[in-house]
């Protein structure tokens, strides 16, 4: 069933965001030199220490989300991260701009993966209102 390929790729994504924000928390200032900053302050690796610890926030939600099989809340938690990824990339450009208006090899990889991720979020709920109406 499609469904569950397109699953597949939501728990790609929590691996993915664990790793992203391991990088943030315990990598130092790595993360933030892959998307394009040279000489990142202190203050702005605090910064993306708090975005890693919201990532892992809200990938628990998705996990827990997944895990429990309810269609409707996992139908929720992907309109909030639809929601989350058009804000973002809309950050990712300004930020983008900020630096000069060169895309780093971790900001190209940042604005990809989320295009995609949000693709596939839109595929998955266009194809599943049928199974939303079923389970009322």
């Amino acid at each position: 069933m499609i469904f569950s390929r397109l699953k597949i790729v939501f728990y790609a994504e929590i691996l993915l965001n664990c790793l992203s924000a391991g990088l943030y928390l315990f990598g130092g200032t790595v993360g933030i030199e892959l998307l394009g900053v040279s000489q990142p302050t202190p203050i702005l690796a605090d910064v993306f220490r708090w975005f890693a610890v919201m990532t892992l926030v809200i990938t628990y939600i998705m996990a827990h989300t997944l895990l429990s099989r309810d269609e409707r809340a996992l139908r929720f938690v992907l309109e909030g991260y639809l929601f989350g990824e058009v804000i973002y990339l809309v950050v990712l450009v300004q930020f983008v701009d900020t630096l000069g208006g060169v895309w780093a090899p971790g900001a190209v990889f940042a604005g990809l993966i989320t295009i995609f991720l949000a693709s596939v979020r839109v595929i998955y709920l266009t194809l599943s209102p049928q199974v939303i109406q079923n389970a009322a």
